[in-house]
């Protein structure tokens, strides 16, 4: 049987969630954003979500040997911003950050189509690979109902997509997935919180962004905590 990610925290004693390195924001994700599960970041354009993804893969390249894939669906990521949130660790060496970027992939997604091929290509690789953190960025943005095909439904594709990325996690690969609040469609949002194992909501004031858990089942707040952006990456402000 091979060995998942969650068997190799386990062996060396580390936590079984995404962390960023910032207590606050950690405390408030420890129950929600798990290895080997799907999760979601809610919130409205500006609100953090990506920002909040940096930190993420930041953390999971500094302090384990796993490799990401980052499915970008508009072209927005960039290499020099994750950078700066490695700098902001305390990582500055130049080879060292090289390396760490080298277990970086990022693939412009685009649609439906794509994305499906993508999570069908990280399964194919995910063990050579060694792929065990999955971001998809703006996820509902890949799904445009003119590139549907005849007689497939949205629910169809949703389900079709749901279950590639059912796939990964059950062989132990993380899937944090953003999207932006309400964008769901009705067809395929029951389907789509039903897989989602942890969800977090962003939400932006006066430069300050505040971060609520979920409980999925309930769908009712659990714990926050606030925080800021800054060039070299994410500052704790408060928890609660």
């Amino acid at each position: 049987m091979n060995e998942t990610a969650i068997d190799v925290l386990v062996e060396l004693g580390l936590p079984l969630a995404l962390q960023t390195g910032l207590p606050g924001v950690d405390g408030v994700l420890r129950n929600n954003l798990l290895f080997g599960e799907a999760s979601e970041l809610k919130g409205e354009s500006g609100s953090g979500k990506s920002q909040l993804c940096y930190a993420i893969v930041a953390n999971t390249l500094i302090t384990t040997k796993f490799n990401v894939v980052w499915l970008d669906s508009n072209g927005s990521f960039r290499s020099s911003r994750l950078v700066q949130y490695i700098n902001g660790r305390g990582v500055n060496e130049t080879d060292v950050v090289n390396s760490l970027l080298d277990r970086m992939g990022v693939a412009r997604v685009s649609d439906q189509a794509q994305l499906f091929e993508a999570l069908e290509f990280i399964d194919d690789n995910m063990e050579r690979n060694n792929i065990r953190l999955v971001v998809i960025d703006n996820v509902f943005e890949m799904f445009d109902d003119r590139q549907l095909p005849q007689n497939l439904s949205r629910s169809a594709v949703f389900q079709s997509i749901l279950g590639r990325i059912g796939v990964l996690t059950d062989i132990g690969c993380t899937v944090l997935i953003t999207n932006s609040e309400g964008e769901e469609k009705n067809d395929g949002k029951a389907a789509w919180m039903r897989r989602m194992k942890g969800q977090i909501l962003l939400k932006e004031s006066g430069g300050l962004r505040t971060m609520h858990s979920f409980d999925a089942a309930a769908d009712t707040p659990s714990r926050q905590c606030c925080f800021q952006i800054h060039d070299s990456g994410l500052g704790d402000v408060k928890n609660s």
